[in-house]
């Protein structure tokens, strides 16, 4: 070949194999346009490769209901299978070119695990996912298990046997943490986790610690830190006795919580705050966003609300349950909508979300309040910052609350000011409560949020119990439409 086009000269190259040579990033580009060509192809041929075991696996976990057939004394019916008589539910490696796309069942002496009852003629028993893979028989080599109940059976081998047990540790392990009835601390202390170490002690990244429910469920790009098990009794008192953590993040990057699930379905990032650590190792447990479900007012049920980020607008639902105590209810009148009472990064679209039925136990106290007695649901924290927030970016440090217009004299406050004043004066009210007698401080144990946490850890001044006192005098002075001075 004669080519002109790079002054080469006749070459037995033809002029797209010149043009790769003479600039490799056009070769790189062209390799990728190849394979995925070829990828394409086989997804339409059926011969794509199945990289979807992880996920295969997690759904026969979380499973409620399995269907298995016994037989007339109770045992579980178990048969023979040919070799390829059925296909595989996870593909085999292909002997030729290394990728997953051997369907071809194996057979052997199987269980037979269906999604929904095979029939009227067929005699089963029903089980839920960790209670099935913990309680497999050690004579057979597969089940023979129907994910969807428009599936027909397919193979799924021995070997994968021990990583459905480890998953069932982990989706049990998940259930616990999102359990709308609270966290039996005892319990969570003796569960592993898969814990990002650096240096022989947690890592912290972005304030917090980084956990993992299962091996699959964490991934570190630092080449410097490694994953390895440790016993969350250990973990959580790492964390409380080091004050440089703000918490700690359950599966930053995949989903926690079974699929069944309504609210606490696909959260991503789970927090786990101090105070939930704090509760836990002593020994309380207890829900994980709050310390109790109790809201003493109205008022202090709707800061929650506005703590959480529930979506607005919502409506407020107040009952009775079945004791006859009061209760309160928000639910979100917005569609869809994204939002779970677990402080995480990200949580599934619903079209209703709402939150779990607080008691209301009222109890007045003055107007300088909130309510009579300590709060259960509010993050002094978040209070702070709310405090923090309220006033003009300027005077922030100084903490100095001067609201309204000037008129030489004193100030003329609008009924907004006023307002604003008032609430500033029940939230400072409110956090000095939760500040012991001989503190000077919010106390770490007390922050019910990891994003409250972080934010006295960056502010740490506007959690000083002076900063704080300060603000409510300076709130008390400017409850009227003139303030003198």
């Amino acid at each position: 070949m004669n080519d002109q086009k790079y002054g080469l000269g006749e070459t037995p190259f033809s002029a797209e194999e010149l043009d790769e040579m003479m600039s490799p990033e056009l070769a790189q580009k062209r390799a990728r346009e190849k394979q995925f060509n070829q990828n394409f192809a086989r997804l339409l041929s059926g011969d794509g490769e199945d990289n979807a075991g992880p996920y295969k696996l997690r759904c026969i976990v979380e499973h409620d209901h399995w269907y298995i057939p016994v037989k007339s004394d109770g045992s579980w019916a178990i048969l023979n299978a040919q070799k390829g008589e059925y296909e595989r539910l996870i593909a085999g490696e292909n002997k030729a070119d290394g990728r997953r796309t051997d369907r071809q069942g194996r057979g052997g002496q199987m269980l037979p695990v269906y999604a929904q009852e095979p029939g009227a003629e067929s005699v089963c028993k029903v089980i839920d996912g960790p209670s099935l893979v913990r309680s497999l028989p050690s004579n057979i080599s597969a089940l023979l298990i129907q994910i969807e109940p428009s599936d027909p059976l397919r193979e799924l081998g021995k070997e994968y046997f021990d990583q459905l047990k480890s998953l069932a540790s982990a989706v049990e392990l998940e259930s616990m943490l999102v359990s709308e009835s609270g966290v039996a601390a005892a319990k969570l202390l003796e569960r592993d986790f898969d814990a990002a170490m650096y240096n022989d002690g947690l890592w912290q990244s972005a304030g917090v610690a980084t956990l993992g429910t299962h091996s699959d469920s964490l991934y570190v790009r630092d080449p410097e830190v490694t994953i390895k098990p440790e016993r969350a009794k250990k973990i959580f008192e790492e964390v409380l006795k080091d004050e440089s953590f703000c918490g700690i993040v359950v599966n930053p990057m995949h989903e926690i919580g079974a699929s069944a699930s309504n609210i606490t379905s696909n959260i991503k990032g789970l927090y786990l705050s101090p105070n939930f650590v704090h509760r836990t190792v002593c020994g309380g447990g207890g829900p994980l966003r709050v310390e109790r479900y109790v809201a003493r007012s109205r008022e202090e049920f709707e800061l929650f609300l506005e703590q959480t980020n529930f979506p607005t607008p919502y409506r407020i639902v107040e009952s009775k349950d079945a004791q006859g105590k009061p209760t309160i209810q928000a639910l979100s009148t917005q569609s869809p909508v994204s939002w779970s009472i677990f402080e995480c990064d990200s949580a599934q679209e619903a079209d209703q979300v709402k939150t779990p039925c607080f008691e209301l136990a009222l109890a007045p106290g003055s107007d300088q309040e909130i309510a009579a007695g300590k709060s259960h649901i509010l993050c002094p924290a978040l209070m702070a910052q709310k405090l923090y927030g309220q006033l003009p970016e300027r005077q922030r440090k100084l903490n100095k609350w001067c609201p309204g217009k000037s008129f030489g004299l004193g100030r003329s406050l609008s009924e907004a000011d006023i307002a604003a004043s008032r609430l500033r004066l029940r939230l400072a009210s409110e956090i000095l409560k939760l500040i012991p007698a001989q503190g000077d401080a919010i106390v770490r144990q007390s922050v019910l949020s990891v994003q409250g946490a972080k934010f006295l850890g960056w502010a740490g001044y506007a959690g000083k119990k002076s900063w704080i006192e300060e603000a409510r005098e300076q709130a008390k002075k400017y409850d009227k439409k003139f303030v003198l001075g």
